[in-house]
């Protein structure tokens, strides 16, 4: 045995020695980032909108899933986020028409979080048929309106 194998031989027994005299464990690896499967990428689409993706893998089970959706593919300001107890879709809605970007992280059965999938980019439009409308503030026709406080004419 060469004196470089027998050096790392000694140094990894004496990490496991250590390890379990301290009662740390090994670190486990986390759940691999799921694929974005739908809405397509730079896809057009009008709320509400389903988002899915594929199971990440986990040798001792995905509890659930994480999905964020932001304006920054850096995601420094989340505009929504959700959870599913292991669904693999969910439904966004809520947002103004523009651009936005979305991903999804598996979370194991001990609830270590697993790596974000890539973003993916996703335009909304606007409400489809049947989403509610945007409210509008509206006055009778020929009604007057005046704020407290002010002068009116």
């Amino acid at each position: 045995m060469s004196a470089h194998r027998g050096l790392t031989l000694v140094l990894a027994v004496a990490l496991l020695t250590v390890g379990l005299a301290t009662g740390a464990a090994p670190a486990a690896a986390a759940p691999t980032a799921p694929a974005l499967l739908t809405p397509a990428p730079n896809a057009s689409v009008t709320l509400p909108f389903g988002i899915s993706w594929s199971a990440a893998s986990d040798p001792s089970g995905v509890y659930a899933y994480n999905w964020q959706v932001s304006s920054t593919t850096t995601f420094s300001k989340v505009l929504q986020q959700g959870s599913t107890m292991g669904a693999l879709q969910d439904t966004v809605s809520g947002l103004a028409a523009g651009a936005y970007y979305w991903r999804v992280q598996g979370v194991r059965n001990n609830f270590v979080q697993g790596s974000w999938s890539a973003p993916r980019a996703v335009r909304v439009t606007g409400a489809g048929a049947g989403a509610p409308a945007t409210p509008r503030s509206t006055s009778p026709e020929g009604a007057r309106t005046s704020i407290p406080g002010s002068r009116s004419g």
